[in-house]
């Protein structure tokens, strides 16, 4: 028996707050984070229908969410009506780890520039929290989140908090 859409979005770790507000947009969140995670490997084929299926719906909102997952890089299309989730190539590894470097160095330049004494306390006590040693690989890498994303916003640049947050999840499936 399948997972119902409500198993997958308790899986979401992205903003569990934030209830999506559309059927394709809740299809789309539950799917991006499993293809994030690699529940979804890289390569694995994906149909609109089986999809549809899992989900209790139309093939509708999933082509919709399958579409936005596209533009987003994380799949691409296969024969007939059929998706396959995006390869991950040594050229990938190679362009986030210069990407990476190139955001979170000049994130670091700004963060500098811009902190308060304040925010450098707040981020002197994430970065001391657990060592790290009892944590799963998951929620290291949702650590590993926290910290960057924290330390983009002592940036206060919200666009490149943005592109680094994407930059992180294209890293996620790295790491998984």
């Amino acid at each position: 028996m399948g997972r119902t859409l409500e198993d997958h979005e308790l899986d979401r770790t992205t903003d569990p707050s934030r209830p999506p507000s559309a059927l394709w947009a809740r299809i789309y969140e539950a799917t991006r984070r499993r293809i994030l995670s690699c529940d979804l490997a890289p390569g694995a084929p994906i149909s609109e229908m089986s999809l549809a299926k899992e989900y209790a719906t139309s093939p509708t909102p999933v082509r919709d969410a399958l579409g936005r997952l596209r533009q987003e890089g994380l799949v691409t299309r296969g024969p007939g009506r059929g998706y396959r989730v995006a390869p991950l190539t040594l050229a990938d590894v190679r362009e986030l780890a210069e990407l990476r470097y190139i955001l979170e160095s000049g994130v670091v330049r700004l963060a500098i520039q811009r902190a308060t004494v304040e925010d450098i306390r707040q981020l002197r006590e994430l970065s001391r929290l657990e060592d790290g040693k009892n944590l799963s690989g998951p929620e290291l890498i949702q650590r590993n989140r926290t910290f960057h994303i924290a330390l983009a916003k002592l940036a206060r640049n919200v666009r490149t908090m943005t592109v680094l947050g994407r930059v992180l999840d294209d890293s996620e499936r790295l790491f998984h």
